[in-house]
């Protein structure tokens, strides 16, 4: 079981490596001065490509995370930190700017977007759903529940 645990440590940093590598580069295109949310929505679509259309493995080492023995999570947890630290930028970035919400805990926010994006990996199948509607509705859905023009009114303090 050691063995094993470590033979797979590599890989899985490897595809989290892969991801944040492939959306730093996207977001590193995009011309200086695009709007925080737009570059929130870039990294929603290059998210999602790297983990539906480009890495079978990291669909999978997403998909099992949970299950990745105590050893081999710490291993890479360093890797998963720098990613989440890409995130919690554009988060910050835009919530600077205006552009999030002012009544979501930007922290909780986060995690539900990168919750919702790594569980994709769960249900997408390419024969039943387009990339393209599955990414395009992924986007929306993530900048529409983030912007502060999304303005809804909670029932309970009504």
């Amino acid at each position: 079981m050691r063995r094993c645990a470590r033979q797979a440590a590599a890989p899985a940093r490897v595809a989290v490596q892969r991801l944040h590598q492939h959306v730093a580069e996207v977001l590193d295109a995009l011309l200086a001065g695009t709007p925080p949310m737009n570059r929130i929505g870039a990294a929603v679509e290059a998210h999602r490509h790297v983990a539906l259309q480009l890495s079978d493995f990291a669909t999978a080492v997403i998909r099992d995370s949970g299950q990745i023995p105590e050893e081999i999570r710490t291993r890479h947890s360093a890797e998963e930190a720098k990613y989440g630290t890409l995130w919690r930028g554009l988060i910050q970035d835009a919530d600077a700017d205006g552009g999030i919400r002012s009544d979501l805990d930007l922290r909780t926010a986060q995690r539900l977007v990168m919750g919702a994006l790594n569980w994709t990996a769960e249900w997408w199948n390419p024969e039943h759903d387009s990339f393209d509607t599955t990414v395009r509705t992924a986007r929306s859905t993530v900048l529409h529940g983030l912007n502060s023009r999304s303005r809804l009114t909670d029932p309970r303090t009504d």
